[in-house]
């Protein structure tokens, strides 16, 4: 019977490294991974668990506002080339955003690191197509995803200007949306404001979200966080998945549920095979 046991116990002992992660998940990588789609405006299948582990390992903290914020003196204007989302393109970062995210690029005469006009086919705040002219008054903006002024009330205020200005050109935290909607959202957070003409883009809204919050260690509002943790799970997610994202799934974690299934299950089995075989020896 004992040559039985060791051999059950061995074949306990394989499965159980199979099953377990090499290493613990952890929510770092691409922002790409995590929402599914190459594109800011794109809409893919979001990773849920990797964004809500991300979420529950961020620092929240009450949102306060001490008055002193000063989106020019303290973030600096549109830089050129730093941390740029395409640096063969020699305009400012909004030009550089502009570029990425439109269609049908034209630009400036005799200039050709400003965009003159385009057409953004899918408006993430709206999901309409808009076409953006710099002749006439702007339907498109720039708009960061974490607001500045979002961002200094909860870590900005203690930082260089430095930090900050790197802050406000990262083109993670940038996309092109629609003006009166980016009106609308001011510097709210996800409890005040959650993309309330686009239903389909708040998934990807609350990752992108979160994926700053946590490359700037930035705390979030303890209401942003509760809604950012429900609205993970409950979001609309439906868009085909991403190949290329399911490449780079988190893997599971103990403390998940197909893991402690699986070692349940297969624990169950060993136990009743022991106790057959020990009551069959005793005849």
């Amino acid at each position: 019977m004992h040559h039985k046991i060791r051999a059950i116990s061995a074949l306990l002992i394989t499965t159980f490294v199979v099953i377990s992660p090499a290493s613990p998940a952890t929510a770092a990588g691409p922002l790409t991974d995590l929402t599914g789609a190459e594109s800011p405006e794109a809409i893919g299948q979001v990773d849920r668990e990797a964004v809500r582990t991300i979420i529950e390992d961020l620092h929240s903290s009450p949102r306060r506002s001490n008055g002193a914020y000063d989106r020019s003196a303290q973030y600096g204007s549109w830089s050129s080339n730093i941390g740029s989302a395409d640096t063969a393109f020699c305009g400012s970062t909004r030009e550089d955003i502009r570029n990425r995210d439109l269609d049908e690029v034209q630009y400036k005469a005799n200039d050709r690191c400003a965009v003159d006009s385009g057409v953004l086919e899918h408006d993430p705040y709206t999901g309409h197509s808009i076409e953006f002219s710099r002749q006439q008054s702007p339907a498109l903006e720039v708009e960061h995803i974490v607001p500045a002024e979002y961002h200094y009330d909860m870590i900005g205020h203690r930082q260089t200007q430095k930090e900050r200005e790197a802050f406000y050109n990262d083109p993670e935290n940038l996309i092109l949306a629609d003006a009166s909607s980016n009106s609308s959202k001011g510097s709210s957070g996800p409890s005040e404001w959650l993309v309330p003409d686009n239903p389909s883009y708040v998934c990807t809204y609350i990752t992108r979200f979160t994926y700053i919050a946590d490359k700037y260690h930035m705390p979030v509002d303890p209401a942003d966080q509760r809604t950012m943790l429900r609205t993970i799970d409950t979001c609309d997610n439906t868009a085909e998945p991403n190949s290329a994202a399911l490449e780079h799934s988190v893997p599971i974690t103990p403390g998940s549920g197909p893991y402690w299934l699986a070692l349940a299950g297969l624990l169950a089995i060993v136990v009743f095979t022991y106790l057959t075989l020990k009551k069959r020896a005793k005849r």
